[in-house]
């Protein structure tokens, strides 16, 4: 009995112990990034809170490009490239979600219809056993 105690006792120990070295390996994870504020195991930078000085009217679609201004660096004359580029994510996000809806629906539809098929499927077989072997009890 005491040895038993004693074992479980290590057991514990040993498994405090791998506890605290996986959370010690995470915040060294968290902590770890280079001059850039990139962490290595991350392809993309960091989030930031200004807009990328880098987006240009070719970041936009053909439709809004043809009303960009240069001089203004307005599009139509009411918004701004990061604002255009905002507004066309947000579309496209949006066309999205009805799509993923339109397509549930779809599989519902498909599995619902699956379902039926089965059953008759199954229908048939019954009657054509029947028909070929006669009532067969069990």
């Amino acid at each position: 009995m005491e040895q038993a105690n004693v074992h479980a006792h290590a057991q514990a120990q040993a498994l405090a112990q791998a506890q605290a070295q996986a959370i010690a390996e995470r915040e060294r994870e968290r902590d770890m990034q280079d001059e850039n504020g990139y962490h290595p195991t991350y392809t993309s930078p960091p989030p930031s809170s200004s807009p990328s000085p880098t987006l240009s009217p070719q970041h936009l679609p053909v439709s809004l490009q043809r009303g960009y201004d240069a001089q203004t660096g307005m599009i139509f004359g009411k918004m701004r490239i990061p604002k255009a580029k905002y507004v066309t994510i947000k579309a496209k996000h949006r066309w999205v979600l009805e799509e993923h809806d339109a397509l549930l629906n779809e599989l519902r539809e498909v599995r619902e219809e699956v379902r039926r098929v089965r059953e008759e499927k199954e229908g048939v077989l019954d009657l054509v056993l029947r028909r070929t072997l006669g009532y067969v009890f069990i």
